[in-house]
């Protein structure tokens, strides 16, 4: 019986800032656990490893280990599929979600329909990028805020030596949106009692495998899957068991309700699990170390894209359906100014802001 086994590489928990982690990579590998444990073991004895427990992200960094992890990859390519998310992007995306989201939940389907989420999110990450930058105190403190379930964490960002007016006048413009709406802001992230919520809101895994499923639904197979027992797998789990329905087979071809359409892309969120999800340690389950590999594959290959082979690596995984083609990245089309939507949306985030703090 094939089963999907799901694992990640570059994870950090809630610090989505960490310098040395840059990436993160969610892997979907769909096999039979016999044929995992075969393809290990064939695997291991072309490529002898001092590593009882594959991990990816350790096999790169030496000739043999990323022979070996190249070797897993185009064995399992064509019924695998990864996303990869920058974090540091996700993070300025969690803060329009958390931040802005809530004050505009009344009118907030045709801001997204605008791209107007993306507008925000990319132009914090381009402020981001500067050496010094009070944006990067912005995201710190509401990175801090979310993780202590604590809205005081989110003080002004003070003008770093050398940073730009523009950086520096949007980044208190957001802080001073945050303290106008800082009644409805601090109920989404209060502590709710919910673990996913309280001790997770800016884990990246969950979102990842619901992207996955809807995928590997569209292409009509029995979602069974194996996860990494993990803490916050584990307690989404526990929170969202009674939002599947679990029968056995495939989820067929989804139905215009199953999905949800964004600036016309759609995505499916409504689909059937064929079992509840098997958790299970990846240290004695050789599916879980083979997409453990394959993430990491995924991921290096985007973080140094531009080396010719990692260009043809993804090229043809994107061929074979390897990638999720929504993997979560910065587009600069969103800030570019001489786009007419992009003055649209530039407008609106404005008005928005001057309405609440004169208000």
């Amino acid at each position: 019986m094939q089963q999907i086994f799901c694992d990640e590489t570059g994870f950090t928990g809630p610090d989505l800032l960490n310098p040395d982690q840059k990436y993160f990579g969610y892997a979907s590998v769909r096999m039979e656990e016999q044929e995992a444990s075969e393809l290990v073991d064939r695997i291991r004895a072309k490529h002898p490893l001092q590593m009882p427990e594959w991990k990816g992200s350790k096999m790169l960094k030496t000739r043999r280990g990323r022979e070996a992890a190249l070797a897993v990859f185009e064995a399992v390519r064509d019924r695998s599929i990864t996303t990869v998310v920058d974090k540091r992007f996700a993070l300025a995306g969690k803060l329009f979600e958390y931040i802005f989201e809530p004050t505009i939940a009344a009118f907030s389907e045709p801001l997204y329909q605008a791209g107007f989420h993306k507008f925000v999110a990319n132009l914090l990450y381009i402020h981001l990028r500067a050496s010094i930058s009070p944006v990067e105190d912005l995201l710190i403190a509401f990175q801090a805020g979310v993780r202590s379930n604590d809205l005081s964490k989110l003080t002004s960002a003070l003008a770093a030596p050398g940073s730009s007016e523009g950086a520096h006048q949007f980044a208190d413009a957001i802080t001073q949106y945050t303290r106008a709406n800082a009644k409805v802001i601090g109920k989404e992230i209060a502590k709710s009692g919910i673990s996913l919520h309280d001790k997770w809101g800016l884990d990246l895994t969950t979102t990842c495998l619901s992207g996955l499923l809807g995928l590997w639904a569209d292409r009509d197979v029995p979602l069974d899957l194996v996860l990494d027992d993990s803490k916050p797998l584990m307690d989404w789990w526990d929170e969202a068991k009674d939002l599947y329905e679990i029968r056995p087979g495939p989820s067929g071809l989804g139905r215009p309700e199953e999905y949800v359409t964004v600036e016309g892309t759609r995505s499916r969120v409504h689909f059937l699990l064929a079992a509840a999800p098997t958790f299970a340690s990846s240290k004695v389950t050789p599916g879980l170390q083979i997409a453990d590999v394959v993430a990491a594959v995924i991921s290096d290959a985007f973080q140094h894209k531009d080396l010719l082979t990692n260009q043809d690596l993804l090229q043809e995984a994107l061929a074979a359906g390897a990638i999720d083609e929504k993997c979560i990245f910065p587009d600069f089309s969103y800030v570019d100014s001489k786009r007419p939507a992009v003055q649209a949306n530039q407008q609106r985030l404005w008005e928005l802001i001057y309405r609440s703090i004169t208000k």
